[in-house]
């Protein structure tokens, strides 16, 4: 379970941060003459340069490492080995202490 959570975490962020670094690239050096964006949508996404999709792309890409971790607590607390539970628990608090979120 944590090898999938792992595996498809990194896979969707690099193809969140992938999509966004293509519209930074066609946003950046797409011609300034030529047809006009067809929706608004569009419009929003390439002037924004494609930081749409690279920012919830680097968060998904950060937020895997955490999941899993969390996921393996789960696991040993179901299983009640509790060293496991306790070192999950101060690598959870070193996360938390070194989140910007806090």
């Amino acid at each position: 379970m944590v090898g999938f959570l792992l595996r498809w975490g990194t896979l969707l962020a690099g193809a969140w941060i992938l999509a966004g670094s293509l519209f930074f690239f066609l946003g950046e050096y797409a011609p300034t003459t030529g047809p006009q964006y067809v929706s608004e949508i569009e419009r929003k996404w390439m002037a924004d340069e494609g930081l749409f999709f690279i920012r919830p792309g680097m968060m998904i890409l950060l937020l895997t490492p955490v999941l899993s971790t969390l996921l393996i607590g789960l696991s040993s607390l179901r299983r009640r080995d509790w060293s496991v539970v306790g070192a999950v628990l101060i690598i959870i608090g070193i996360l938390w202490l070194n989140s910007p979120f806090r």
